[in-house]
């Protein structure tokens, strides 16, 4: 029976691997979750499966928590023996069980403590990613998504000292996804184990991660933390640039239903139904799309927008699609970003150093 993790022990991931052709990669990754982010190609997959010990003629070293994995060309320890939790991009599910055996399987494998803070955070989710309805339904009869659902939640429920997702997202609609994202990420760092994410998605990145690993042709060509790296993810999210920013919870207003959140000195809204176990003191990841912010000389006390913030311009450049202009504003700290059209930047001769008030007319939790 596997014993719990603490998610007070700090555990690292560290490893050194190459493929004649296909890898070359090394890293050292901590508690949390990291996003190993690259085109089609870069060797995302192959890393991951290297890690899992799934790879064929892969060499080099993976250690965790101190415990050699690999050792050259050898298996210090049998994969088998390795507790990790691995989404692969095709759910790998037992196809002769129910999804409520699937994942009866996974959990009494693991032991959880009914009583653990951890167990109750992953019933929780376990409850949002598969439906009741689903218990008693052969895997076969799923669909893509919904077995990609079923293969995350069984993954939690094995309680692993790692967790290795291998664009765990992709067969979910729009939707799902932005209603799982923050509520998958909230329960990652309560698990507060080493997270590898797989994914060609910035969005992705910049709302479950707060670590990047950046591939490229089967190397690892750059570490850094997310935040660092939003100009970056930003502008590979063609067509849909948008800001992260992070904001503390500072009350919660029952009678309008609204957080009122606090970001560099500036206050921000949301609507309670978002994040309905949101305290005081919490800290918020925002996702904001830059065309969801439009900008005014005056304070528009007026409108039926809540969300105003004073800005000034750092930089006006040319958006992804003709006759629009991409303005990069700052809000104390943070970068936030706006689309307009150029005739809006025209008739109001914006110039770099203004300030302006930003209307912000839908903010996601990342």
């Amino acid at each position: 029976m596997a014993n719990s993790v603490s998610s007070n022990h700090e555990q690292r991931l560290v490893f050194d691997l190459q493929l004649e052709g296909r890898l070359n990669a090394a890293a050292s990754v901590g508690n949390g979750i990291t996003a190993v982010f690259g085109d089609s190609g870069a060797g995302k997959t192959t890393l991951i499966r290297s890690l899992a010990g799934l790879q064929a003629g892969v060499q080099g070293a993976v250690c965790f928590d101190g415990v050699h994995w690999l050792s050259g060309e050898r298996r210090s320890l049998a994969v088998e023996k390795r507790r990790i939790g691995y989404v692969t991009q095709t759910p790998a599910l037992f196809q002769h069980m129910t999804v409520a055996k699937n994942l009866q399987f996974a959990a009494k494998r693991a032991g959880h403590s009914k009583a653990s803070k951890q167990a109750a955070a992953i019933s929780s989710l376990v409850d949002l990613l598969v439906k009741e309805r689903w218990q008693q339904q052969p895997v076969a009869m799923l669909s893509g998504g919904e077995a990609q659902r079923v293969a995350i939640a069984r993954s939690l429920l094995a309680n692993p000292q790692l967790l290795l997702l291998d664009e765990p997202l992709s067969g979910l609609d729009a939707t799902t996804k932005a209603t799982l994202m923050p509520k998958l990420r909230d329960l990652l760092l309560e698990l507060n184990i080493p997270t590898l994410i797989v994914t060609h998605s910035p969005l992705e990145v910049a709302t479950l991660a707060d670590h990047l690993l950046l591939m490229r042709d089967g190397v690892i060509h750059h570490q850094a933390a997310v935040v660092d790296m939003l100009p970056t993810l930003a502008a590979q999210n063609v067509g849909q640039p948008f800001s992260m920013l992070e904001a503390v919870v500072v009350a919660i207003d029952d009678d309008d239903q609204l957080i009122r959140l606090l970001c560099n000195e500036a206050t921000l809204w949301l609507p309670l139904s978002s994040r309905p176990l949101a305290a005081v003191g919490d800290c918020l990841r925002l996702i904001i799309y830059a065309r969801d912010v439009s900008l005014s000389r005056e304070v528009k006390v007026s409108s039926s927008i809540l969300n105003r913030v004073k800005v000034s311009i750092v930089a006006i450049e040319e958006a992804a699609y003709k006759g629009a202009a991409e303005l990069r504003l700052a809000l104390g700290e943070s970068v936030l970003l706006a689309t307009i059209t150029k005739r809006s930047l025209r008739q109001m001769q914006l110039a770099v150093g203004q300030e302006l008030w930003a209307q912000v007319k839908s903010v996601s939790l990342g």
